[in-house]
C-alpha cells in the first residue's frame, strides 16, 4: 500500500474485512481510502474522504461498510455499490490480472 507522496507520514487507523462483499477497507489517518480485493489483494478504489485528521473508525452493520469519524466530529461512511461491484472489477479493474475470475469469484459470495 502506497500513501500519497503529500502526506509520505499517513497511517491506517482503522480497518475492516467485509465478509459480505470480500473486501478490506483502509482508512489511514490523514482521511485518505484504499479498497482491496482481498482474494488477489488488489487495491480496487482509492481516495480522500475527509481533510481532518479521522479520529476513529467502526464498521457499518447495515451495509458492511465503514463508519469514520474526524477529529472535529464528522461523521463519514464508506460503502461499495455491491449491485455493481462485480461489473465495476470486470470493466475498470482491468489492472487486476484475471480480473473476470475475480469478479466471478465475488459474484459467489
Amino acid at each position: 500500500m502506497t500513501m500519497p507522496p503529500q502526506f509520505p507520514n499517513d497511517f491506517p487507523v482503522f480497518m475492516h474485512v467485509s465478509s459480505r462483499t470480500g473486501l478490506l477497507y483502509i482508512v489511514t489517518k490523514f482521511g485518505h481510502f484504499f479498497i482491496v480485493e482481498i482474494s488477489s489483494a488488489s487495491v480496487i478504489g482509492t481516495g480522500k474522504l475527509s481533510n481532518d485528521p479521522i479520529f476513529v473508525g467502526a464498521r457499518n452493520s447495515k451495509t458492511d461498510g465503514v463508519y469514520a469519524i474526524t477529529k472535529s466530529g464528522q461523521l463519514i461512511g464508506l460503502n461499495v455499490d455491491e449491485n455493481n461491484l462485480v461489473k465495476f472489477i470486470n470493466t475498470a479493474c482491468t489492472h487486476i490480472q484475471n480480473n473476470q475470475q475475480v469478479g466471478m469469484r465475488l459474484a459467489l459470495l
